[in-house]
């Protein structure tokens, strides 16, 4: 049920015509191709083949809504450089490539619908005694905690390569003015430890007692 309204968040869908969305087949619609995406990547299932899709839903439905400028640069950008993955492994796929950075995004994040997002990513529902609950599903969460280890392992060979001695230089004049930046941030880290838990844990410690 709340599909229209991340439609119209993500702009497939002008505001106020929710309504409409939920009285038609557009959100199955949209919804089909998002998925086509996310499976994306390998000689199976191309990017490039979600292209197609796309232009049948705004055949179909252009009455109703558009789609974004973005979302066309993205598939495009995804083809190209799911061509050139392809080249190198047929078994490539881009959408897995950018799963860590979009998991350590969405960890970096606070609020209700972070703490949605990751309960959608980590849990499914079960049925017990006739009563839908949320169960943590175990290779959701082995996904999930591998792809904070590959963008944490990216992230140390980033930072591990040496600068160059323009780079030190520049480092260097930056010293003063990024102390004070270093000591208020510092600060900030130990007020949090001190306030609210990270979303990832609130979430587990809120559905754990569910």
């Amino acid at each position: 049920e709340k599909v229209p309204q991340d439609l119209v968040r993500l702009g497939f869908i002008a505001e106020g015509r929710d309504q409409v969305v939920e009285d038609t087949d557009v959100a199955r619609a949209i919804s089909a191709v998002f998925k086509g995406l996310a499976s994306g990547g390998s000689a199976r299932k191309r990017v490039q083949d979600i292209i197609p899709e796309v232009q049948e839903v705004r055949r179909r439905f252009g009455n109703i809504g558009q789609l974004p400028a973005y979302f066309t640069y993205i598939l495009r950008a995804f083809s190209v450089l799911e061509g050139i993955g392809l080249q190198q492994d047929p078994d490539y796929a881009i959408v897995s490539d950018c799963y860590p950075y979009l998991v350590s995004r969405l960890l970096r994040e606070d609020g209700e619908r972070a703490q949605q997002v990751l309960e959608a990513l980590l849990y499914g529902r079960i049925q017990d005694d006739g009563v839908t609950r949320p169960a943590l599903n175990p290779s959701r969460f082995v996904r999930l905690a591998n792809a904070v280890g590959t963008y944490t392992q990216q992230a140390a060979k980033r930072t591990s390569s040496r600068p160059s001695p323009d780079q030190d230089e520049r480092a260097s004049d930056a010293d003063a003015s990024g102390g004070e930046r270093d000591r208020r941030r510092a600060g900030g880290e130990e007020a949090g430890a001190a306030g609210e838990a990270p979303p990832l844990l609130r979430l587990l410690q809120r559905l754990s007692r569910s």
